[in-house]
């Protein structure tokens, strides 16, 4: 009897039913996206607010702040001869120089690179 009394009370119903799943999760993201984004806009209307200029004038200096020191440079990297930077070398067929390890065991991304 409940359910004829509400058919009776309510005269028009929707012929669709609500999106529900995925669809309403992405209607309540963008709705809500759409509400924040307003309440952001509506917001940033105020004009910004600004010192008169006489206050800016009487505002103190930042204090001088020195730069942090350097460590020392080194210098005593290795330097490599002749003989052994072309030990590094392979030359193909082709033409082409390829790095290799030298004879003495030295790598030439290690014998090249510095500190």
């Amino acid at each position: 009897m409940t359910a004829r009394l509400w058919t009776d009370l309510v005269r028009w119903r929707p012929g669709w039913s609500p999106p529900r799943g995925l669809v309403a999760a992405w209607g309540v993201v963008l709705g809500l996206t759409a509400i924040s984004a307003a309440i952001v806009f509506g917001l940033l209307r105020e004009p910004p607010r600004v010192a008169p200029p006489a206050e800016a004038a009487s505002a103190p200096a930042p204090p001088h702040v020195p730069s942090l020191k350097l460590p020392p440079r080194h210098t005593d990297f290795r330097i490599l001869s002749t003989a052994e930077r072309e030990a590094m070398v392979e030359t193909t067929a082709d033409g082409l120089r390829l790095p290799k390890v030298s004879p003495s065991g030295w790598m030439p991304w290690i014998a090249y690179s510095r500190r």
